[in-house]
């Protein structure tokens, strides 16, 4: 996984909470069509919010199915992103 690779985010409307993050370099997968998901941005690798991914779980993801699907959960108001199993 490059250093400076860039994920697009999509967000499912209907579960706001589960996202998709897609390689830029990737297909975006089938199931992430409207109107049930949406694009929400992008996140590099090494910006700031990328203590959102664990990168050894997003590299396994990103070789086997060629995405990596996150859940955030709330406590106490803040937005914690951690991974979907």
């Amino acid at each position: 996984m490059g250093a400076s690779r860039r994920f697009n985010l999509f967000r499912r409307v209907a579960e706001p909470d589960i996202l998709c993050a897609v390689p830029e370099d990737r297909p975006v997968p089938p199931f992430v069509v409207p109107p049930a998901w949406e694009y929400t941005g992008h996140i590099n690798r090494d910006s700031s919010r990328s203590d959102t991914f664990d990168t050894r779980a997003v590299a396994s993801a990103i070789r086997f199915n060629g995405f990596y699907l996150l859940h955030r959960s709330r406590i106490a108001g803040q937005a914690i992103v951690g991974r979907q199993h």
